[in-house]
């Protein structure tokens, strides 16, 4: 998968780089493999700020000398050259280091320099070629060339006893116990069961740092991608949320809008990379994720592997939590594992770091809700109640509740022993064909699965028989009792 280009003009990318870099002192091994992957890939002309060209040398003197790389020793590094109030005193590094909240999005402003240089190497050659000084064969070679991906997508292997020896922080959390920053997360749920307003009440809990369905929240800059409602519904969603919530629309929870300009993901995320760059959200949620699929096949694992690695790199590059939302397959999904319900080729429902799964509960606008967490321990299955516009806890109900197919919702569902009698009760007036059979078979034992059950355990302990009946273009399949069937053979062969 390519790389997102962020554009030509990233001073944001190359603060953030230099800060990244050096908030990553007090973490050598996550440093080391930061600097590994940048010194493969820039040189000082990759920067167009003086500044951060100059500090960049810094960082790489300091590299080469076995200095560690911290603010300290780069400013010493830039004083010793003389450099440093050329480039506007320690003020102009320090800012750089005071905007960084997660020093993960160093591989996002990483592919923002790289862009950026081969935009101005792009002019340039363009400058050369209408000047004359070079022809047009030489002119597209050159700019061949500089398509070429310069830096290596795969981090260097390690040895175990090193990496597990450097310390790795935890990056932070956005929902405590739930979700990091840098993870994807997938909200799961029948059709009409309150998606998007749950992740759009996400996004307005996180920017205010207010509690989401009884858990914790982390406040930082959320990005809503609202791909499917018209922007006067998102609006009136989210002024219901602030009133219900009791809670401010601060500035820090960001909107785009893109009904009606809906484009296959990689398009989309090109774009988005392209107007969030140098930005530190917590939280991105692109919702629906199904709208952008175009074409791709939803149940084709090697599709839907496609569109999460895609996410994946977006998290990975920006450092931000990424939520979306999933529809369950078509039918009851009581008797399935929790993340089973979710439709599609399986891959929604094992990919994301954090799946939450909301299935009806038996109590009409209740759902019980799973959380199959990776990184952290599973809290116990909860009852959420819709009361409009908020899904909110409600502990007096059972999570196990769960609604059931309406022609097996007693509590006691009989066992398949204890339909024989009924099913044998079928016959009992003569053999009939095994079809219409089947289908009285299936009003006593409630669904297809239970009714091919019962059929089984009637024929293997002898209950019934069946007996072929071919011949003259005649295939009929009868069923009965033993008796009946044998009484049936001998009238058929006499």
């Amino acid at each position: 998968m390519s790389t997102p280009d962020l554009g030509a003009a990233a001073p944001e990318g190359e603060a953030g780089l230099i800060g990244s870099i050096l908030v990553m002192a007090g973490d050598t091994g996550r440093q080391s493999e930061a600097l590994d992957a940048c010194a493969a890939s820039l040189t000082p002309d990759s920067f167009s700020a003086p500044a951060y060209r100059a500090t960049w040398n810094a960082i790489c003197s300091c590299r080469r000398s076995g200095t560690p790389i911290d603010l300290l020793t780069i400013e010493t590094e830039l004083r010793r050259t003389g450099v440093m109030e050329r480039i506007g005193g320690p003020a102009s590094i320090e800012g750089a280091v005071d905007k960084i909240t997660t020093p993960s999005i160093w591989h996002a402003c990483l592919v923002s320099i790289l862009a950026a240089w081969r935009a101005r190497q792009a002019a340039e050659i363009g400058t050369r070629l209408a000047a004359g000084e070079i022809d047009a064969e030489s002119a597209s070679a050159q700019l061949a060339t500089l398509a070429k991906p310069s830096t290596s997508a795969f981090p260097a292997i390690v040895p175990a006893d090193s990496f597990v020896a450097t310390e790795i922080e935890d990056p932070p959390e956005v929902v405590r116990g739930v979700l990091h920053r840098g993870s994807k997360c997938v909200y799961g749920g029948p059709s009409k069961a309150f998606k998007s307003w749950a992740l759009l009440d996400l996004c307005l809990s996180v920017a205010n740092g207010a509690p989401w369905l009884g858990f914790e929240t982390i406040p930082g800059p959320v990005l809503y991608v609202n791909l499917e409602l018209q922007p006067f519904a998102v609006r009136r969603r989210l002024k219901a949320l602030s009133s219900a919530r009791r809670l401010p629309i601060p500035s820090t929870l960001r909107l785009w809008n893109l009904r009606g300009n809906n484009r296959p993901l990689p398009e989309l995320l090109k774009e988005l990379m392209r107007q969030i760059a140098g930005e530190q959200y917590a939280l991105i949620v692109p919702d629906p994720v199904y709208k952008t699929l175009a074409g791709r096949d939803e149940n084709s694992a090697g599709d839907i592997g496609q569109v999460c690695a895609e996410l994946e790199a977006v998290a990975v590059q920006t450092g931000a939590a990424l939520a979306f939302g999933a529809h369950f397959a078509k039918g009851n999904a009581a008797g399935k594992e929790a993340q089973d319900r979710i439709s599609g080729s399986g891959v929604f429902a094992r990919d994301p770091d954090s799946i939450i799964v909301a299935t009806p509960h038996e109590e009409e606008g209740a759902f019980t809700v799973d959380m199959i967490l990776r990184n952290f321990a599973p809290p116990d299955p909860f009852v959420m109640r819709w009361n409009y516009p908020l899904m909110m806890r409600d502990a007096e109900l059972d999570p196990a509740r769960l609604l059931k197919p309406r022609n097996m919702r007693t509590a006691d569902r009989p066992e398949v022993d204890t339909l024989v009698p009924q099913a044998t009760e079928l016959v009992s007036r003569g053999p009939m064909k095994t079809g219409m059979f089947r289908a009285k078979l299936q009003r006593i034992a409630g669904t297809q699965s239970r009714a091919r059950e019962l059929f089984a355990a009637l024929i293997a302990d002898a209950h019934l028989a069946q007996y072929e009946v071919r011949g003259r273009g005649q295939h009929d399949t009868w069923i009965g009792t033993p008796a009946q069937i044998e009484q049936l053979r001998k009238t058929k062969t006499a």
